[in-house]
């Protein structure tokens, strides 16, 4: 039996291309791993033989094609197994009996898609490779010529596999007159995060802090926001979705997609509020992630409950100390004033939100700051249309992509890194244990960073002190996290055709047309106490579409849809695009 082993599957899931095993050889029992091997396959057999098929039927468990010829019998069918996952070839029809007898240059499966995949090592090895040269290489593999414009739409897509953005778009099904049109959809949510964010993560400190924001455009809604931190203390926004509000089932379409495209590193730290529809959405995930609160919710929450101020400074203090002494001394004042309060605080676990029993899960990130300063960021956008959204979003982790690679380039070749102990300590005798890179202050295990005590410590032992320093804090770390550039967007007439179904608006997310759309949120002792908009009408369709492509494309998808606005390209307002800080 011909089967094709998992090695020839990953070398296409890292974005390498692949050669089909004998493309003269195509025989019934060949076995392939995924559907895609199967197609890729059969395409190569009909290219090597100069014939060309038709497909007859494809779903998720048949592929079925014959002769494009109606005088020839050949025909292919493969199916999936259904306990082997496994596709294979379980019919060959008819010898093939017809040949091409038209001299072309070209080859109908031949298609930028099939090319993409032949080109894909070359352009991820040099993206700036002309067109040209990716001709005369399909030329000498497939001995066909191609035209100019299938290869450069085949580059585009090879450079949006790289450095593309992962998108997951959800929709509802569109009612009309009591029928659902089946060419239709109304949207629901929407969920990206671009490819240079996702692998620039990698060499951030493994801290998530995930927020919402309202959106005050024609349609109600809620932006969901995941922020992380580079060592320099900067921060890069690495996954966003539009939803209906902060629902359980919100928050769990977009932290599932962000575990599952973006951060599936394990062991991460999660940083939100103790809002129940966050808690209930990581429950949902089953994930391993650290799931810790902000602080100074929890400050707010028990001022609501106790109303004192006094108190609730204690309990952010208590929240912050880096040691387990410093932490009881807090607890017995506030025992002092009422068991009420110790029971209060009692009840939620000391690892979620006391640092000095988070084992340095939270590298000193005790709010969610990280990501509610994107809102702010943000707030000149939260009322365009989605596609617009979308746009401005790529611009701006764009722009300061490019302006951070630069300093931190800059940096490495001027500037020799320190570690400067802070000045002003009280003398005092603390325990360091560098084996365990322990100290008793707590800054050394709570920060990943040599507090004074561990300084000194190495001074006296006569050790360098910068092996205890976490890479994440080094300029080459820093770098790494923004040396690569996002392409650059060809102008929409080179844009792919859109055939897919048409977005519809929801009408029940749609905003009173009275009075003046508000700006700012209403003001509120706490994050959490925002107000949800409930959508009791939508019911959610049962598919769910995912592309990865470039923001624009989504545009494309969008721009045929209710949600475009005219003027919506009037983004040149001041700090809209540029000039934006993302801390």
């Amino acid at each position: 039996m011909n089967y094709i082993d998992n090695e020839f599957v990953n070398s296409m899931s890292k974005n390498q291309s692949y050669l089909v095993p004998d493309p003269d050889n195509l025989p019934v029992g060949m076995t392939f791993p995924t559907k895609d091997v199967a197609m890729q396959c059969v395409k190569e057999y009909h290219m090597h033989n100069s014939t060309s098929f038709v497909v007859a039927h494809s779903d998720s468990t048949r592929w079925i094609v014959h002769c494009k010829n109606k005088n020839c019998m050949w025909r292919c069918r493969i199916l999936n197994g259904k306990k082997s996952n496994i596709w294979k070839i379980t019919k060959l029809e008819g010898p093939r009996t017809c040949s091409s007898t038209m001299v072309s240059q070209d080859h109908q499966q031949l298609s930028s898609a099939v090319i993409c995949e032949s080109i894909l090592q070359i352009v991820t090895a040099k993206p700036t490779i002309s067109v040209s040269v990716l001709i005369a290489h399909i030329r000498s593999r497939y001995t066909y010529t191609t035209t100019y414009r299938k290869t450069w739409i085949a580059k585009q897509k090879a450079i949006e596999r790289i450095y593309g953005t992962v998108t997951d778009i959800e929709v509802g099904p569109f009612i009309e007159d009591g029928q659902r049109v089946p060419s239709k959809a109304v949207f629901h949510r929407l969920f990206w995060s671009f490819q240079l964010c996702i692998r620039g993560f990698d060499h951030c400190k493994p801290v998530v802090s995930v927020d919402g924001a309202w959106l005050y455009g024609k349609y109600r809604g809620t932006l969901l926001m995941a922020i992380a931190q580079d060592g320099d203390g900067l921060t890069i926004p690495i996954a966003y979705a539009i939803v209906e509000g902060e629902t359980s089932d919100g928050w769990f379409f977009f932290l599932s997609r962000l575990r599952m495209f973006v951060t599936p590193q394990p062991n991460l730290c999660l940083i939100s509020d103790r809002h129940e529809s966050i808690k209930s959405a990581v429950r949902r995930v089953n994930n391993n992630w650290h799931h810790v609160f902000c602080v100074r919710h929890i400050s707010q929450n028990f001022m609501r409950t106790f109303k004192n101020g006094l108190m609730k400074d204690i309990v952010t203090n208590m929240g912050y100390a880096m040691t387990q002494p410093s932490i009881t001394y807090f607890r017995r004042q506030i025992s002092d004033w009422s068991q009420d309060a110790v029971k209060w605080l009692d009840d939620i676990p000391k690892e979620q939100w006391l640092q000095a029993y988070d084992e340095g899960r939270r590298w000193g990130h005790m709010t969610t700051n990280l990501s509610e300063c994107m809102n702010n960021v943000l707030k000149g956008t939260r009322n365009l249309p989605i596609s617009s959204l979308v746009q401005a979003t790529y611009y701006r982790v764009t722009a300061k992509f490019e302006e951070r690679g630069t300093h931190a380039q800059a940096m490495m070749t001027s500037v020799k890194e320190l570690v400067r102990p802070p000045n002003g300590r009280l003398v005092e005798t603390f325990k360091v244990d560098l084996d365990k890179r322990w100290c008793d202050c707590g800054e050394f295990q709570a920060l990943h960073y040599p507090c004074s005590h561990v300084i000194a410590a190495c001074s006296f032992i006569h050790c360098d002190y910068m092996m205890y320093v976490s890479s994440k804090y080094t300029l080459q770390c820093i770098f790494d996290v923004y040396k690569e550039e996002f392409p650059a967007i060809p102008i929409q007439s080179y844009w792919p055709e859109y055939n897919g179904i048409e977005l519809c608006h929801n009408q029940a997310m749609r905003r009173d047309p009275k009075g003046r759309p508000q700006s700012t949120q209403p003001s509120s002792s706490m994050t959490s106490s925002r107000l949800i908009n409930q959508i009791s009408t939508l019911i959610v369709v049962s598919f769910t579409i995912f592309t990865i492509t470039t923001p624009d494309l989504i545009s494309t998808a969008l721009r045929q849809s209710s949600f475009e606005l005219r003027g919506q390209f009037q983004l040149k307002r001041k700090g809209m695009i540029d000039g934006l800080s993302l801390q």
